[in-house]
């Protein structure tokens, strides 16, 4: 899946404040498996220029150094499917949409 596609369905599911489901692989993660979650911010990061999802998880896999429901940032390149759940949500605790990280913000909430 082209990652233009997925920041498609990210950018519509944060607009409508929509769960998304995806599997996510990165090299070196061993959890690469289904994930849920809230997505709050899509970005460029300052410092290598990657796209990024702030999502605040709240089912699925997860490296054993993190915990659910919680604030992950996920590599929008290593993103293989993902769908928009009929599920609504509210702005998750601990979000902050001026923070500096959202300097290069593409959408946000």
């Amino acid at each position: 899946m082209a990652n233009n596609h997925v920041e498609q369905i990210i950018t519509q599911a944060i607009k409508s404040k929509r769960e998304v489901r995806f599997t996510y692989d990165k090299p070196g993660d061993f959890a690469k498996g289904l994930r849920e979650g809230y997505p709050h911010a899509l970005y460029y990061t300052k410092t290598t220029g990657k796209t990024k999802v702030d999502v605040y998880q709240t089912g699925g896999d997860t490296t054993n150094r993190t915990t659910i429901p919680g604030w992950k940032p996920f590599d929008v390149e290593y993103i293989r499917t993902i769908d928009i759940i009929d599920e609504t949500f509210t702005i998750q605790q601990g979000y902050n949409s001026n923070s500096a990280r959202y300097i290069n913000s593409i959408v946000k909430l």
